[in-house]
């Protein structure tokens, strides 16, 4: 691929289910399902839309020609799948584009390794400071004493000890979304 993302579509015929196997290296933006021209069409007909990755089979949605000719979604893939539908009168139009995995993504399931922060001067000295958990991205986080050093109390040293004797620590924790 020439640049970063590419249109890519395909035409799912009925009775006649399509694997898709993305290039190494792209990712598949599956984003809008359409009907094509239709043979004949009965009122209140529906269209469910079918994808199967590994061996699930899964409903992407449900097409119908009087009130929902089209529909968009958001699916990313990098491995392969196959779409289907079981509308006998036409075919189903699936639209969205390719790009490129960047290097050391989420999405290419490789752990990014984050780097902890420098421990923050007596953020373990007042309970205050302390602040929970987070289940997201690893962010150096500044304390919110160390902003405003005019107004502490405490003998700020250079020295990276506490009085309370504890050691000072950083959690970094990271989550795929």
């Amino acid at each position: 691929m020439s640049s970063s993302m590419e249109f890519w579509g395909v035409e799912v015929k009925a009775g006649q289910p399509l694997k898709v196997t993305p290039e190494d290296d792209v990712i598949l933006h599956l984003s809008h399902a359409a009907l094509g021209e239709a043979k004949k069409t009965k009122e209140n007909e529906f269209v469910p839309l079918f994808i199967k990755v590994g061996d699930k089979k899964l409903v992407l949605g449900t097409l119908s020609p009087e009130t929902i000719p089209q529909l968009a979604f958001d699916l990313v893939l990098e491995q392969e799948f196959e779409l289907s539908h079981n509308w006998k009168n036409g075919s189903i139009y699936f639209t969205g584009y390719k790009s490129i995995l960047p290097a050391n993504s989420p999405e290419t399931g490789k752990v990014q390794k984050a780097k902890p922060a420098a421990p923050a001067k007596a953020a373990a000295a007042k309970p205050e400071a302390a602040k929970p958990k987070s289940k997201a991205a690893a962010v150096p986080v500044k304390p919110e004493n160390e902003s405003d050093e005019s107004d502490d109390d405490e003998d700020d040293s250079d020295d990276d000890s506490d009085e309370s004797g504890e050691d000072e620590s950083v959690e970094v924790v990271c989550s795929n979304f």
